[in-house]
């Protein structure tokens, strides 16, 4: 066989080759649009990928949080009080403030698998879920590195768009807590009893005695 016969045999030999590798199943899985973190392929399933990152506000998880700022604040009364006075009852923690810069990215999936899609982009729709999300004014738990927050609602959302951010998002969230109190109703009888319904009763007018009704006519005629 000449060269020319064996370099054909060869060529056919190789695209054969290729066309049934890409037969294979899991050989070349189709091209994604958006860029997803190797580090996330080795995790099965949604809750061991939330290990990684435990940050949320209200369940939903964000690209990045660049900035938290947490604030505590003791008032205390400006007006003297007495030596020996209880100080608890002139100081009380108020309601807990937390501000967080989120961003996120069209190029990169959601950590949860479509907790964001629906929309036009990926960033639009998590600026619209964050607006739901003010708008329902619901109790929300937020989730920080430094602290587990309880009943906190959206005060405002605030978004600087410019060409930085054609394919991203970046919002700053500020979260008001809502102090929640229980009140205990104590029921003091089972049938309450009203005035207008309590029977008062028939005084029946009795004779005075004859003593004393000649002792009152004596008295009205002014005899002694």
């Amino acid at each position: 066989m000449s060269l020319n016969g064996i370099s054909l045999l060869w060529a056919g030999y190789n695209i054969i080759k290729a066309l049934n590798k890409e037969k294979e199943p899991g050989v070349n899985p189709p091209e994604s649009k958006v860029w997803r973190p190797p580090q996330w392929n080795g995790l099965t399933t949604d809750q061991e990928q939330l290990i990684m990152v435990k940050t949320n506000i209200g369940g939903f998880f964000f690209d990045a949080f660049l900035r938290e700022e947490h604030t505590s604040t003791l008032k205390v009364t400006e007006h003297p009080i007495q030596t020996g006075a209880n100080v608890v009852d002139h100081a009380y923690i108020e309601p807990a403030r937390l501000v967080m810069d989120i961003g996120m990215s069209d190029a990169q999936e959601s950590l949860v698998i479509d907790q964001f899609s629906g929309g036009y982009t990926k960033s639009v729709q998590a600026y619209q879920t964050l607006l739901k999300l003010q708008k329902s004014r619901l109790p929300l738990k937020v989730f920080t590195r430094l602290n587990l927050y309880q009943n906190m609602v959206i005060e405002s959302l605030t978004v600087n768009e410019d060409y930085k951010t054609l394919y991203g998002l970046r919002c700053t969230v500020t979260l008001r807590e809502i102090m929640v109190v229980e009140v205990t109703t104590t029921t003091v009888s089972a049938r309450p009893q009203t005035s207008g319904n309590t029977s008062t009763g028939t005084v029946q007018p009795t004779e005075p005695p004859a003593t004393i009704a000649a002792h009152i006519e004596d008295a009205a005629t002014g005899r002694q």
